[in-house]
């Protein structure tokens, strides 16, 4: 299955489940990957435990704060543009630096979508991430077994 397919996938099954329940704290705490919430403004809302392992920082370090003060320099911009699009009912993915507390930086495919509320007023938006470094090794596994003599 092809990435966007399987963002797509993602986003979709997830609107669905934060339509049917009104604590999304605990839905994200349930998905198996990495995903976090911005208001409208940028600010965490929230970070499941998926996330904190990834980006080495704790639910409670990154409540409340911008999300792009974790993001690289580099990517900052391509973040505050996703989450202005996103809460615009615009949804993106892109290739982004998020900044791994101890660890440097990590390549992620950030998907965005808007998060609504039961009366259908975009609240903020919900961040799905992929770490992309586990597949780039994957990549350059496949291209050395396939690689001419």
């Amino acid at each position: 299955m092809g990435t966007n397919k399987w963002v797509r996938l993602a986003l979709n099954g997830g609107r669905r489940v934060m339509a049917a329940n009104d604590d999304r704290h605990d839905y994200f705490d349930r998905v198996s990957m990495p995903i976090c919430g911005v208001d409208l403004t940028g600010e965490i809302t929230a970070w499941n435990p998926r996330i904190a392992k990834l980006s080495g920082i704790s639910r409670e370090d990154a409540a409340g704060k911008p999300l792009v003060e974790f993001i690289a320099p580099e990517s900052k911009s391509v973040v505050q543009n996703m989450i202005k699009q996103a809460c615009n009912n615009l949804d993106s993915t892109k290739l982004v630096w998020l900044n791994a507390k101890g660890n440097g930086c990590s390549e992620v495919l950030f998907s965005a979508s808007a998060w609504s509320n039961e009366q259908g007023s975009i609240r903020g938006c919900t961040l799905f991430v992929l770490d992309m470094s586990d597949l780039r090794e994957d990549f350059r596994e496949h291209e050395f077994i396939n690689r001419p003599g």
